[in-house]
């Protein structure tokens, strides 16, 4: 596919400075104010982003205590900040050794990073640095640099300047011997030669201060040395060689991200796994779940389980060649800006799965989201033959709602696949398990009391701290110990106590030993002061840290974090601190609460940015600090005043402005942000955050707001230009159609058009009749889709006549192909509407198109346009009985189809060229052809079916189940009937899932398709209760719809389930309900064809004429019933005088047959005989010889009926010769199904001739039809 690319991709290049403090300033102010910036600009040129950490720079101090106290604060973080800029180091020593802290605490912090204390005893803050950063480390000394400062002319400072410059002048003999030894070390290190450069400054004795031109001397070495090391970095990420990102990639490298965080120190749940790789790997299909989903409150541990597994499952190593090895497919919700959404993650597994079998991504980049679906499930099915696949999904509650609602993605019940998920019990576990009976819930359990214990441990080992026995039990004992967020957070909180915190320890247990004082304090904390749940342990986290460092800049570094989309850069932070409240900001503050919040922070993306990896951190920040709405909107404008000074090709200012500029109600700055955003991660990013203010606003039922958005960013659009509603109306509204309301969709695009329509007189000419062409267009599609037809046809009239006179003027593709698109709309509408002459001259009008189009350009969708229309004017021709034109129509569409299908290998074109064959078959099976008939449909269910076990969507499922009804009928009508029953459950089955699915219109009816024949089959069995059942429930809901779709499908179909239950109640001899029924289906039938008049509404009138008139005749009103009949006969003579079909010539011989029983129920047996003559030469005629099929049963009862009339008229052997031919089909019929319906049909001719032979005397005859008789009823009990 061609996905949304960062191209190349940015790249973040940290830089650690380390220097002594007070001495110090002028080299680091200039390097930060000169030197970065210069290195900044061009780095970015080459999308590389510099992200200098200099924890001392940026603080002023008023002499020696604050500035000790400053380099307190450093010593905690410094070696964090040296390991997250490896390996680019810049050290600047004069002659200061600098601050050398207590013993204990250098211990702690050199204790952390593996440093032996006695080793370190002694050394400044400085010295550790560089031997950590330096000399501890091959990497990092060959790309690092060392500037030594000659000595500055102490003679010409005053005084008290001194001893800030000199330790030396300031008497610290001991901090200057170390020093001189520390410069001797760097300059003999063989791997620093050529990287530790003297140089002088003048000093500037007006100013007291570093001479300025000095100054830039030494800046410009500094610049012209980074930029030499960096250039061979540089010349890798070049425009021209370096790699692209895809957004897939970006995607799959924040959940490698997401798993480093949440596996880091993962200990326990040794049973759930051990259950969980029982299942996943267990060779038993039959009784394991398909699929499970663990649930669980937020924080107990169900993100680090599916980390572990992920990390178990890809990571540990493994023979390439083992086609054992399972193929994990893993995706977390709600890490990044995609990964709430269905369709990007199947885009993702779909590369993925690609890259593995060794083909090119099958994707296009605007495919739609059921095109993604057949392309997972054919790929996922594809590798599963041969592997296991395993489904890993955390989060699914963190899913976009609307996004979460299709699950037909989900191939429930495959063999060799497997589906783990994890969820907060609720909407989307709950949707999840209701659409798939194989997937099964699973609580996760709490931590045990031992587990606890371990990951107290673990999470200790890591930072080379352990906690006392009594600490320890304090924690496993908390009742709040088994959820794990809870307790690694109680964990962090006790390792990030310090000497202050403890000398409050030893002030509090003075009555302890000195060895107990501090576990007493500690244990003390877990049992009293430590809040029972992970949100109270927040506010303890927040209040502890805000007495520490000050509510200030605590309040700032948090809510800037949980305000973000993704998370930000240091040189965010620094720059958003002043504006969010915080006052001005420094490295050393940002790496001071970093280390606090170290357990909650997530370091991902590229750039590489911070953010908080659990959404209770952010839930519980956004509560303590910015509660109210307006308070939020003020502070989001502050975020988006920061990103809009940042440069445009910025990846953070294109990724987040959009979000932050909707949330701050800034309607100018958001209008002006997604017309103006580029092609790419900016459109891209702009495009979905407004789509999802749209879908929250939805999902609380606050759909006003979001009109109000569309027309609040409208008012603001630039005139001259259309990238705004264009925007808008393509691309936001792409992103939200399907998970809105239709009333949301119309208003949405409505407000677009009115834009458009009110400021026609201003726009440019074409682009603004492109546009409005769209809108129009896509206005009708939602008027048709609410079964607003009328809407529809004036919108899709109005896009038409627009395109017309576009191509007109200049006859483009573009414009051609649109125009077709345009007819072929209409042309469905006018069919849908039985306006059939209207439809064949649109859909004429869109052949022609399409047909010169494919002439001219070389493109499948042309091709394919071309057949679907020579199918849907067949589909016309056919209803208007011109059967010859209708078969030549789907044989052109049949042999395109067949042609793209063969290359293609895709849903669109199986389910057209399915589509085809059932048509055909149709034709075949009206003519009477039943072998033709079978063998089309046959064809069409095995091209469906072969694609719905690749994709399992709901259209595959939605053409399946069409396929078996087609079947059904044509097997009930050649007497299968346990056949026929057989399809008829079975896409009643598939229809009652995709109901409870999806739950329209179009799926309720086609359920009661289905339900009329299984109901059909019932009757004819004779299960009256279970016919009775199934009718109503089709009458049920055909009402409820007949209004509301409005065409003529759902008002025949409605029809026809009344004549059925009619039927059933007059087999049950309840007339007054037989006559509600069969009179309101006349009333229905009449109405249509008055309204249409086609060969369709005829026959459906005849129908009711017919019916009513059984009616009558079984209430005795044999005037009224001679009416109906005789007019069923003349509307079906003259319909089948048209169309000549085998099914109109079936229902003249029925109407025949019908007119025929009365006149012999009133003696009038000549003119009797006239009509059941005709019924027998009209069945004759329409016999194929076939002994299980309708014809033979219609032929069948037409001899009986003679028989029966020549028995009356006195008429014997002619009798006696009918009733003997209709017993012989009958048992020839019966010797090929041998059912009970066809032993009562035989036994019932051999009482009739039995009957006829008594009559006559012929005692021997009746008596061989009665052993007759007795042999078949003997033969029925065996």
């Amino acid at each position: 596919m061609s996905p949304v690319k960062i191209s190349p991709r940015w790249k973040s290049q940290p830089l650690f400075v380390s220097s002594t403090f007070r001495d110090m300033h002028a080299e680091r102010d200039h390097l930060h104010r000169v030197v970065f910036p210069a290195l900044e600009e061009w780095l970015r040129e080459r999308r590389i982003l510099l992200e200098p950490l200099d924890l001392r720079w940026g603080v002023e101090t008023s002499g020696e205590a604050e500035a000790e106290a400053k380099e307190q604060l450093v010593l905690k973080v410094c070696l964090d900040g040296i390991n997250e800029c490896r390996p680019f180091l810049i050290v600047l020593l004069g002659d200061r050794y600098g601050w050398q802290p207590p013993a204990e605490r250098l211990a702690i912090t050199a204790g952390e990073y593996g440093f032996v204390p006695d080793a370190v005893a002694g050394m400044s803050v400085t010295a550790l640095e560089i031997e950590a950063g330096l000399l501890a480390s091959e990497d990092q000394a060959v790309r690092s640099f060392v500037y030594l400062r000659e000595p500055l002319p102490l003679d010409d400072m005053p005084d008290d300047l001194r001893a800030v410059y000199s330790d030396a002048a300031a008497g610290n003999e001991d901090a200057a011997g170390r020093l001189e030894m520390l410069k001797e070390r760097l300059r003999n290190v063989p791997r620093l030669e050529g990287r530790v450069r003297d140089y002088t400054l003048e000093w500037d004795a007006y100013a007291c201060a570093p001479d300025a031109e000095s100054l830039n001397a030494w800046g410009e070495q500094v610049l012209a040395d980074l930029k030499a090391e960096l250039s061979g970095d540089v010349e890798a990420h070049g425009l021209d060689e370096a790699p692209e990102l895809t957004w897939q990639e970006e995607e799959a490298f924040e959940y490698e991200a997401f798993v480093e965080q949440r596996a880091r120190v993962f200990v326990g749940r040794s049973d759930t796994i051990a259950e969980i790789e029982a299942w996943a790997f267990s060779a038993d299909e039959g009784s394991a779940p398909w699929g499970l989903v663990y649930t669980g409150a937020s924080g107990a541990g169900k993100s680090a389980l599916m980390a572990e597994l992920y990390r178990r499952w890809t990571h540990e190593p493994q023979d390439p060649s083992d086609d054992r090895a399972p193929v994990v497919l893993a995706h977390a919700a709600g890490i990044s800006r995609r990964s709430g959404w269905v369709t990007p993650m199947l885009q993702r597994w779909i590369g993925e799965l690609a890259a593995l079998i060794g083909i090119n991504d099958p994707l296009a980049e605007h495919d739609k989201h059921e095109t993604v679906v057949e392309a997972f499930r054919d790929l996922v099915t594809r590798i599963a033959q041969d592997r296991r696949v395993i489904l890993l999904v955390d989060a699914i509650n963190q899913f976009d709602s609307g996004a979460w609602q299709d699950q037909s993605w989900v191939p429930a019940g495959c063999p060799s696949i497997r589906l783990l998920a994890t969820a907060i019990q609720g909407d989307a576990s709950e949707r999840l398990l209701g659409a798939h009976e194989a997937i099964e819930a699973r609580e996760l359990p709490a931590l045990t009391a031992a587990e606890a214990g371990d990951i107290a441990v673990a999470q200790c080992a890591r930072y080379r701290k352990t906690l006392s026995d009594s600490v320890l039990a304090a924690l496993k004992e908390h009742p709040s110990a088994g959820n794990a967020l809870w307790l690694r957070m109680a964990i962090d909180a006790l390792l990030q106590l310090d000497a202050d915190d403890f000398e409050n320890a030893q002030a509090d247990h003075a009555d302890q030993p000195a060895d107990r004082q501090i576990p007493a304090f500690m244990t003390a904390l877990v049992r009293e002061a430590f809040p029972p749940d992970v949100a109270g342990m927040y506010a303890y986290l927040l209040t502890r840290l805000e007495a520490r460092f000050g509510e200030a800049p605590v309040r700032t570094f948090a809510l800037a974090l949980a305000l973000s989309r993704s998370g930000w850069r240091d040189t965010d932070l620094r720059e958003l601190a002043p504006r969010l409240g915080g006052g001005e900001w420094d490295d050393a503050t940002g790496a001071i609460l970093r280390r606090a919040f170290r357990l909650h922070l997530s370091r991902h993306g590229d750039p590489a940015c911070w953010d908080f990896f659990h959404i209770l951190a952010r839930e519980a920040v956004l509560a303590r600090y910015a509660g109210s709405g307006d308070e939020r909107s003020s502070l989001h404008a502050a975020i988006a005043d920061h990103l809009a000074a940042l440069p445009d090709d910025d990846p953070i200012a294109q990724r987040e402005s959009m979000h932050h500029l909707l949330e701050a109600e800034d309607m100018v700055g958001a209008a002006e942000f997604l017309a103006q955003a580029p092609d790419g991660l900016a459109r891209d990013a702009a495009v979905l955050s407004l789509a999802e203010r749209v879908l929250k606003r939805e999902k609380e039922n606050k759909r006003d707001h979001s009109l109000g958005l569309i027309d609040g960013l409208l008012e603001h659009a630039n005139i001259e230009k259309l990238d705004l509603p264009s925007r808008l109306m393509i691309d936001v509204f792409a992103q939200v159609s399907g998970r809105v309301s239709g009333r949301t969709a119309l208003n949405f695009m409505e407000t677009i058009h009115g834009w458009y329509i009110e400021n026609r007189t201003y726009l440019s000419p074409d682009q603004f009749l492109v546009d409005l062409s769209i809108s129009h267009d896509t206005l009708g599609e939602i008027e048709n889709a609410e079964g607003r037809g009328n809407s529809a046809r004036s919108h899709f009239s109005a896009a038409m006549e627009i395109r017309r006179a576009l191509h007109d003027r200049l006859n483009n593709t573009a414009y051609a192909a649109n125009l077709g698109i345009s007819h072929g709309k209409i042309g469905d509408l006018e069919g849908a509407a039985g306006n059939s002459e209207a439809a064949i001259m649109h859909y004429e009008s869109a052949l022609a198109v399409f047909d010169n189009l494919s002439c001219r350009v070389e493109q499948m969708e042309f091709k394919r346009n071309k057949g679907i229309i020579h199918k849907r004017i067949g589909d016309i021709e056919r209803k208007l009985g011109n059967i010859d034109a209708a078969r030549l129509h789907y044989i052109n569409t049949i042999t395109i189809i067949d042609a793209l299908h063969k290359h293609t290998r895709n849903v669109e074109t199986a389910l057209d060229l399915s589509a085809c064959h059932a048509r055909i078959a149709a034709l075949e099976r009206a003519d009477g052809n039943v072998v033709a008939a079978r063998s089309h449909f046959e064809s069409g269910m095995e091209i469906v079916r072969e694609i719905h076990v690749r994709t399992g969507s709901w259209e595959t499922a939605k053409h399946l189940a069409y396929r078996h009804v087609s079947i059904g009928e044509l097997e009930y009508d050649a007497g299968n009937i346990e056949i026929a029953r057989s399809h008829f459950v079975a896409s009643m089955e598939i229809r009652k899932i995709l109901h409870d699915r999806i739950g329209n219109a179009d799926t309720a009816l086609d359920f009661a398709v289905s339900a009329a024949r299984l109901g059909e089959i019932e009757l004819s069995a004779g299960n009256i209760k279970m016919a009775r059942e199934l009718f109503e429930l089709t009458v049920c809901i055909r009402e409820t719809f007949k209004d509301l779709i409005n065409n003529i499908e759902t008002a025949t179909d409605l029809a026809i389930g009344l004549n059925w239950l009619g039927h059933l109640e007059l087999s049950e001899h309840n007339y007054e309900a037989a006559r509600q029924h069969f009179e309101a289906a006349m009333e229905i039938s009449k109405a249509l064809h008055d309204r249409v008049g086609s060969p369709e509404t005829a026959r459906s009138l005849a129908i009711a004429h017919s019916n009513v008139g059984e009616l009558k005749l079984a209430v005795e009103d044999v005037d009224a019933a001679r009416l109906h009949f005789e007019s069923a006969i003349g509307i079906t003579k003259i319909l089948h005088d048209g169309v000549g079909s085998v099914a109109t010539a079936r229902d003249l011989s029925v109407s025949h047959g019908k007119l025929g029983d009365l006149l012999c129920a009133m003696e009038d047996f000549d003119k009797g005989r006239t009509h059941y003559v005709a019924a027998l030469d009209i069945r004759k005629s329409l016999y194929d010889g076939n002994v299980v099929s309708r014809t033979l049963i219609d032929l069948a009862v037409s001899y009986q009926r003679l028989g029966r009339l020549e028995q009356l008229a006195g008429n014997i052997d002619k009798a006696r010769s009918n009733l003997m031919t209709s017993m012989q089909l009958k048992k020839d019929r019966h010797e090929q199904i041998k059912s009970i319906q066809t032993a009562q049909d035989l036994i019932m001719n051999h009482i009739m001739i039995a009957d006829i032979e008594q009559s006559q005397g012929n005692t021997e005859a009746a008596k061989d039809q009665y052993n007759s008789i007795l042999e078949i009823q003997k033969k029925l009990s065996e």
